[in-house]
This record gives C-alpha cells, structure tokens and sequence, in this order.
C-alpha cells in the first residue's frame, strides 16, 4: 500500500468533510444532488475483478459485489471502476414503417428494495437450515421525535454547538432513543439508510460525556479509513468551535497514515481516537 503523507490525510479528510457538508446543506434546501454514476445497484467493470454491482458508495471508495465473488464486498477506489458497458445485440433489419421504440434503462435498485432481497436470501437460507419464523429486519424511514413535554435533556452547551455548526435543533426518533439508551448505559445496534443521521444519534452524547468527565474517552472504529476520515472532519468542526477551555485532543491511526502521525498519536493523550479493526491488532 503506497505511504499517505500527513498533508495528504488532511486534504483527503477535507474534502470529504466539504462533500458531506455540501449534500447536506442541498438536502436541507430541497435541492437534489446529482446524479452518481456509480449510485448503489449500478453495475460496474474492473480490470482484475471483472463485472459486479456497487453496494455503498463513499467520495473515493466504492464497495462492490463482484460477479466472480458474490459472498465477498470488496472496496476498490473509486477511480478503478467504470459503468459496465450494455451488452450490444446483433442489429436487426427493420421493416419499413414500423416504429421502433427506445430501449428503456435499466432500473437503478434502490437500498429499500437491496435489503428486500437480501431479506428474501436469509429467509430462504434460514427455511433450508429448518430455522423459519425468525424475524431477520424491521426497516424503518427516520421520522422527526414527537415534541416531548419538555425539552429534550442535553447539556445546552452541546445543543448550542449542534445548533451553530449543523444547523441541527431537533433530533429524529432514532437518534433520541440512542441517547437514552446510551445514558441507560445499555449497548446499541442503529440500522437506517445512507445519510439518515446515524452519527447525531451518538456523537452529541459521547462529547456530552467527555467534556463532564475528563478521565473518559472514545475509540471510533470504522470498516475503512475513508469513513474514519469523514467522521474525523465532523468531530474537528464541532471541537473546534468549542469554548478553548473544554476543547478535546483527537487522534487519527490507521494504516493511510505515515509513521510520523502514528507516533504522535501513540504519544498522546487523545480523548477521541479514530481507527479502523486491522489497526487495532
């Protein structure tokens, strides 16, 4: 794997926290993105991999399921993949004076009807195993909290900080039962579509928590270092616009970085440190 400076790491970090924020601010003004060419359930060529269809796309990495292998997602950058080409039948004389209609594309799959396959799958898999009946998932669109009859109990520094950096005033149902689960002390599993919100349902209370208690701390596992990254980018935003006084220390360490920005961190008293799981071991 070719070495990533540290200059290069915030670069990257940059512009996937400015892309983030960007979609964000379009989706909060009505404004739809545009297209990607490669959306989940596009299918996608590779020149060692061959054919496969892309499962989760992030600004430089692509996850793919790949013809060749269909029990393994690989991730493969973004720069590597290109639409696969339609197959191209053999021309077909046309007799005179007969329309000939447009082909229509094909249908991009959303992530709804994705995990109703994949749905279909495990229950099929858990039927042969003699295992039938046994709920697999309950897919839920993400809907604003009703308004509780008194204020939702964050600290105010923190609603403050959400309000002036994110814009955010009000949470959605799911980000409210995480932090009331979390602050039950109790573990938590959150399952929503891309974008939903999965991050402010655990980042305003871990911060909540370190700036109360300064003995605690918060390791940030993610499955790739673009994610690690992206997430890293939102939590400088908000320590940065913290009083000076409470600001935090925080760490990146994972195999994009130079040995120079692992040391620092090793060294250090990060309160926050992003990783992923291979770097852990």
């Amino acid at each position: 794997m070719p070495t990533v400076t540290s200059d290069q790491a915030v670069e990257s970090t940059r512009r996937i926290a400015e892309e983030a924020l960007r979609l964000k601010l379009a989706r909060t003004q009505g404004i739809a993105p545009p297209p990607d060419p490669l959306a989940p359930g596009t299918k996608v060529e590779h020149a060692l991999h061959g054919r496969g269809e892309v499962i989760l796309a992030l600004p430089d990495v692509i996850s793919v399921r790949f013809e060749r292998e269909p029990r393994i997602l690989r991730d493969v950058p973004r720069a590597a993949l290109r639409p696969a080409a339609m197959p191209v039948a053999a021309p077909t004389p046309i007799p005179p004076r007969i329309a000939v209609s447009t082909p229509k594309a094909p249908e991009k799959i959303s992530l709804r009807k994705l995990i109703h396959q994949w749905h279909i799958e495990v229950e099929e898999k858990l039927t042969e195993e003699g295992l039938s009946g046994i709920p697999v998932y309950r897919f839920e669109e993400p809907q604003l909290a009703p308004q509780p009859s008194a204020p939702l109990k964050i600290d105010p520094l923190i609603a403050e900080l959400y309000s002036k950096v994110e814009g955010i005033t009000s949470f959605y149902f799911h980000q409210s039962e995480t932090r009331r689960y979390l602050l039950e002390g109790k573990h938590v599993v959150i399952s929503t579509p891309t974008a939903s919100g999965k991050t402010e349902a655990y980042n305003p209370t871990i911060l909540e928590q370190l700036i109360h208690d300064p003995n605690a701390t918060a390791l940030y596992v993610f499955p790739l270092v673009a994610l690690g990254d992206d997430q890293l980018g939102r939590l400088q935003r908000l320590n940065d616009a913290l009083p000076g006084g409470t600001r935090l220390e925080l760490g990146i360490y994972n195999n994009a970085v130079d040995k120079e920005t692992k040391d620092r961190t090793r060294n250090s008293s990060n309160r926050i440190l992003v990783t992923t799981p291979d770097s852990l071991h």
